[in-house]
């Protein structure tokens, strides 16, 4: 799953645009999980009391 992005990242002439296409994939799976992330620590840090913070 992650060898082809890759290999279109290292041998642009594989096929055209393809590391346009890797780096779009790539954005599509990061922005998301650091989105919920960030979401999950906000929740996290709500349950502890502000003085322990």
């Amino acid at each position: 799953m992650y060898a082809a992005p890759l290999f279109a990242i290292f041998h642009p002439d594989a096929f055209p645009g393809a590391a346009i296409v890797a780096l779009t994939l790539t954005a599509a799976i990061i922005i998301p999980a650091g989105f919920l992330f960030g979401l999950l620590r906000e929740k996290m840090a709500a349950k502890i009391p502000a003085k322990q913070r």
